[in-house]
């Protein structure tokens, strides 16, 4: 049994056990949407966002993005539709989408040693 790290000190590659031993199963398929924006409206544009079926989340950034979108859905289909939505309101420029991964839908072999 792995005892939790201790937080004071920089995580180090053994600590991954207990770390992906305690993440949680998603219940649903999600998604983070990074992208780029006309700076024209850009809260029209976020309340567009927030209009969407499965869109969770949108807010304004600071940084190389000006703002992110959580998208939680059934199905990887429908994620698709929502973030091809997301894509289509006018003003958005240029988008980035970051599926997220439960750690128990990695494959066993592609864990490595923390799948002990």
């Amino acid at each position: 049994m792995h005892e939790r790290p201790d937080r004071k000190r920089p995580l180090k590659a053994s600590d991954t056990t207990y770390i992906f031993r305690h993440l949680p199963k998603l219940d649903m398929e999600q998604a983070l949407i990074l992208g780029k924006i006309s700076h024209r409206a850009p809260r029209d544009i976020i309340k567009k966002f927030k209009k969407i079926d499965g869109v969770s989340e949108a807010n304004l950034i600071f940084g190389p993005y000006d703002f992110y979108a959580l998208i939680k859905t059934e199905t990887k289909e429908t994620m698709g539709d929502t973030a091809l939505k997301i894509r289509s309101i006018e003003g958005v420029l240029d988008s980035l989408t970051c599926y997220v991964v439960s750690f128990s839908d990695i494959r066993p072999e592609a864990r490595g040693s923390v799948a002990e």
